[in-house]
Formats: structure tokens, C-alpha cells, sequence
């Protein structure tokens, strides 16, 4: 006996899924109704009336205004961040097996749901047509690249899928399956965009220097890679992500940053940093050494002209300390950071070195400097100018480290 007036707006704020489910099962005892089993009739949540009153009163009584059509219509997803209730609403619709946010209504899909792009409405699908609710009140967002039911493979999956359109942020991505997608930090504007946030070092830190092996060798997860918060982090997507451009850096501005290309994909950076190989033909493709985030002049940090860009580097033979797990007698050079720009080959002294002189002959995250006897020798972002040791260039604002 439950009617609707034409045109009216049918969301009562007490139509709770928990509640309404009971109210629900409780009128069926008392009137005897039943479910057909394998089928998902009214899988009350939030609008179940609806479908007894269609189911009594058959489809040609429901009023006009609330037929909507059926042709496609481009699905909403609710994006829970932005939602107070959106959780508790996606919750409460698995623990009914309610099938949310269905293309089409038909025979095969009484109870589902969908908001319709268009108007902006939750519209309830009664097995023959879809029934116009309330607005939808959840922030929604299109189901397309880069959300949680949609993840992408990399940031630049989501750039590509997404024609460039889209900001820099936390998006979610799912290199190895899409039944388990995590969020990882996009920067969706710096150098062509498209970059994969895998790890953050802290500038005048020791922690994520080179005789750190557990991080730079062995991938173990620390801090957050979803945001640009200062801190130590390194995360999922370092261990996962292929990749040929790197880029590092700030945190603060993306204007200060360095990136390269490499001819070949790599499948990951731990696969690199295990060989104890170094990597040296990376080419720059934006920025430069003195461009980053530093406190000193930049004069001081210019790069020598004859850089090479990649892993596992080194400016000289020296061969003091292990470097990320590689056994000790690995020519590290005075920087030998994990990843960043050096001379290649080594150079043994000065007069080797050239026009290299007086400039950046090796630097990186995941460094340090000589042998790293003293506090500044220690920190993980250093650089080594040829001719003034790292006494100019040893203090570095915090970085990150992006793939693509």
C-alpha cells in the first residue's frame, strides 16, 4: 500500500541501510514474502520500498516522473574521502551482496544502483526501469583511471589513459594485478608528467645513505608515498614499477628537479641496485645538478659537463665503504650514491679529470662522501665538487625520487 506522490523527492533521512533492512524483513514475515534464491530482489539499501511498491502495484502506476530512460549513461563511482557517509554506504552494500552503480537496468538487475551523470541523481533499478531518487549527496567522481576501482598500472598509465588531463596527487595505481591497487604520490605536471613517487630522503639525514641496504637493496617499505610530507620513505611502487626516465626533486617545488632517460625499461630499481652493476647512460631530459634544492650558492653546484646519469655511480676508483649491500671493494668514487649524476669512467685524479674541475663530478640520494668518518660525510643527499671536496655541497633540502 505504500504510495508516492508524482515528481516528490524520496530520500527520508531514516532509511538507514541496517534499519530499513529490518523494517523491511520484518513487513516481509508479516506478509509472508518471499525471495527467489540465487537472485538479489531487493537487496534493501536506502530506496528497498520502492520495489514492493512495483512489485504490488506492477510498472505501469509508477508515476512518469520517476521513469528514467534506460539508454546508457556513463557510471559514477563515490569517492569515499570526500564522503561522510560513502564508507558506511559501500559497507553496508557488501554485507547485502547489493550489486551498486550497474549499467543497465533489466530482468537480471532489480535493486541495483547508479548515480546518472546527467542529473546529478541516484536513480534504483525496480527490474524494469530505473526509478529517479535523491541527488546524489556524495562527492563523485567518473570511474576512469586512477581510482581504486579503476587503478592504473603506473602514474603515467593514468597520464596516458587520462590524455594528460588530469593534476598532480595521490592516485591509485596497480603494477602487479588489479585486485590489489595501492595510492601512490602522481606528479602529473613537472617534465612531460606522468612521474611515479617511489621514494623521499631527508636532506642532512644519514638514514637513507649509502650503507643503507635494507632500504635501497631490499625495498623494505618506510613513511608514506601517497603525499610530499618530509620524511624518510620509500614504497611499494620502488619495488614494482618498470620505468626508463628518472627524476629527482624537492619536495617543495617542482620546478627544482632533475630527470634523464634511459635507452632500455628497466623492470625495477632493486633489480639494479642487487647486480652491483653500474648503470651510466642515462641522458638528461629537464633540469639540472644546480637547479635542486640546496643551501649554498649555486655557482657552487654546477654540474661538469661531461655528467652521465644512472645508478650505482662514483667519480673516482676509491673503494672504501660497501655501498647499498654491495660488498666493500666496489669503486663508489667520493659520492657513490644509489642513484644520481657522475663522471663515467671514474676519473683517478684532477689531471683525469680535465675540464672536470671545479664542478659536480658525482652526486645523488642514497650517498655519502668518502668514507664517512664525520657527520656531514653521512648524509644520504651529497655531492662531491672536484676541487673543493664536499665542503660546498654537502647541505640538501629534502628530495624525491620519481620513475616513469
Amino acid at each position: 500500500g505504500y504510495t508516492m506522490a508524482a515528481g516528490s523527492d524520496v530520500c527520508p533521512r531514516f532509511l538507514f541501510p541496517r534499519l530499513f533492512y529490518r523494517l523491511f524483513a520484518f513487513h516481509s514475515r508479516q506478509q509472508g514474502y518471499t525471495m527467489a534464491a540465487g537472485r538479489t530482489v531487493i537487496h534493501v539499501l536506502l530506496f528497498g520500498f520502492l520495489a514492493v511498491a512495483a512489485a504490488a502495484t506492477g510498472s505501469s502506476s509508477i508515476p512518469q516522473s520517476l521513469v528514467v530512460d534506460t539508454s546508457p549513461t556513463s557510471v559514477l563511482t563515490v569517492e569515499q574521502a570526500q564522503s561522510p557517509c560513502g564508507e558506511s554506504f559501500e559497507n553496508d552494500a557488501k554485507k547485502s551482496n547489493l550489486t551498486l552503480f550497474v549499467e543497465t537496468c533489466n530482468s537480471n538487475s532489480p535493486g541495483g544502483m547508479r548515480c546518472a551523470k546527467t542529473s546529478k541523481r541516484f536513480e534504483y533499478c525496480n527490474g524494469h526501469h530505473w526509478l529517479s531518487m535523491c541527488p546524489c549527496s556524495y562527492h563523485l567522481q567518473e570511474k576512469q583511471a586512477g581510482t581504486r576501482v579503476n587503478p592504473g598500472r603506473s602514474c603515467n598509465d593514468i597520464f596516458i589513459k587520462r590524455d594528460g588531463r588530469v593534476k598532480s596527487g595521490p592516485y591509485w595505481i596497480a603494477p602487479i594485478s588489479s585486485a590489489y591497487p595501492f595510492l601512490v604520490f602522481c606528479d602529473m605536471e613537472t617534465a612531460g608528467g606522468g612521474w611515479t613517487l617511489v621514494a623521499k630522503v631527508k636532506g642532512n639525514d644519514p638514514l637513507m645513505n649509502r650503507l643503507n641496504a635494507a632500504q635501497w637493496r631490499d625495498g623494505r617499505l618506510i613513511g608514506h608515498t601517497h603525499n610530499l610530507n618530509d620524511e624518510n620513505a620509500l614504497g611499494l611502487a620502488y619495488n614494482v614499477v618498470s620505468f626508463r626516465d628518472v627524476m629527482i626533486r624537492s619536495l617543495t617545488s617542482s620546478q627544482k628537479h632533475l630527470a634523464w632517460r634511459h635507452p632500455v625499461t628497466f623492470r625495477n630499481i632493486p633489480s639494479i641496485v642487487k647486480s652491483c652493476t653500474r648503470v651510466a647512460n642515462g641522458v638528461k631530459i629537464s633540469g639540472s645538478i644546480n637547479q635542486l634544492d640546496y643551501k649554498g650558492n649555486p655557482v657552487h653546484h654546477k654540474g661538469c659537463t661531461e655528467l652521465v646519469y644512472g645508478f650505482m655511480g662514483g667519480d673516482s676508483t676509491h673503494a672504501i665503504t660497501p655501498v647499498a649491500g654491495c660488498p666493500k671493494g666496489y669503486k663508489h668514487g667520493y659520492v657513490g650514491a644509489v642513484i644520481g649524476a657522475f663522471l663515467d669512467p671514474p676519473s683517478g685524479d684532477r689531471s683525469k679529470a680535465g675540464q672536470n674541475v671545479n664542478c659536480i663530478a658525482d652526486f645523488g640520494v642514497g650517498g655519502g662522501y668518502h668514507d664517512m668518518n664525520v657527520a656531514n660525510e653521512q648524509y644520504a643527499i651529497m655531492a662531491h665538487r672536484w676541487g673543493n671536496s664536499n665542503s660546498l655541497t654537502y647541505s640538501w633540502n629534502s628530495h624525491a625520487v620519481f620513475v616513469r
